[in-house]
């Protein structure tokens, strides 16, 4: 017997050993080089090869995007510099340092930020041409998330608008201080001149593209190109039940109070009044407060 068990022993100890090996054998998944991710974020902003020269500049040539070794002479430190401001991605990314490949924004608790950046944006872009995209789960619970992206058309080739994008993430949309400080932002947008579309999309893929770890594009259609269900986040400006629907009521209620006060406090400061939402709005939260607070 016990001959048995030392021989079954030993059999478990060389598949193990066996399998180690296999498993540092076994190639990793290849990561994109420099030259595949130059032409590759490109591509993706609709930028297709050919076109990089004429678009881009920098003294390249249709003869080096054809030539991989060509290409990879004429790639230096300020050509990677001047990509990443050009399309808003982060050099670490480039340089192999990180998988996140796009900065991100965080204005929670502080919508005010968020007016900053998009006046910083205008100021800075001769076209003037900013939108965005709002992303929520339609039946979302707490802590599903929403995702913000600002869309800025930074150029075009022929009649193919190309854009750059800025994602503002760290929403909670379920929660009731984000949905508020969100909508705050959504009127500051406004305000501006910046239309904000609504799309309804499921949570793994707003989990995706909120921790800027994929290439945006959606070729010429910008965010457009995003297919789901469309919603209109302004609404939340002046419909009370839309700004409350699936905030997390627990307590008795006490966060739709708390949503309704923080709506009301911004309200106050400013920052929820727009040229096209009128100030009766306004009567229209405070009436819904005093209603749950019956």
């Amino acid at each position: 017997m016990k001959v048995v068990l030392s021989e079954i022993e030993a059999g478990f100890s060389i598949w193990g050993r066996l399998q180690r090996l296999w498993e540092k054998a076994r190639p990793e998944k290849p990561v994109p080089d420099i030259v595949e991710k130059f032409l590759m974020v490109f591509q993706t902003h609709g930028v297709y090869g050919n076109q990089i020269p004429r678009f881009f500049g920098h003294g390249l040539s249709i003869a080096d995007i054809q030539v991989r070794e060509k290409l990879l002479e004429k790639i230096d430190d300020r050509m990677l510099d001047d990509v990443c401001d050009l399309l808003a991605v982060r050099r670490e990314w480039f340089d192999g340092a990180s998988d996140k490949i796009y900065p991100t924004h965080d204005f929670y608790k502080n919508p005010k930020g968020f007016g900053l950046l998009i006046e910083n944006i205008i100021s800075k872009n001769a076209r003037n041409r900013l939108s965005g995209c709002l992303l929520a789960v339609e039946d979302s619970k707490y802590p599903d998330p929403a995702l913000l992206i600002l869309q800025e058309e930074i150029g075009g080739i022929g009649e193919v608008p190309i854009y750059r994008f800025h994602i503002c993430n760290n929403w909670s949309f379920s929660y009731w201080r984000s949905r508020a400080d969100l909508v705050a932002c959504i009127a500051q947008a406004e305000n501006n001149g910046v239309y904000i579309h609504g799309v309804y999309q499921d949570r793994a893929y707003i989990k995706r593209l909120g921790g800027g770890l994929e290439l945006l594009g959606w070729k010429d259609e910008g965010v457009h190109g995003i297919r789901g269900k469309i919603w209109y986040p302004e609404d939340m400006l002046y419909d009370p039940e839309l700004y409350l629907k699936n905030v997390g009521s627990f307590d008795g209620g006490a966060e739709l109070v708390l949503a309704l006060e923080r709506w009301l406090k911004w309200a106050d400061l400013g920052l929820m009044k727009t040229e096209n939402i009128p100030d009766p709005s306004i009567d229209r939260f405070q009436e819904k407060l005093e209603e749950i607070c019956r």
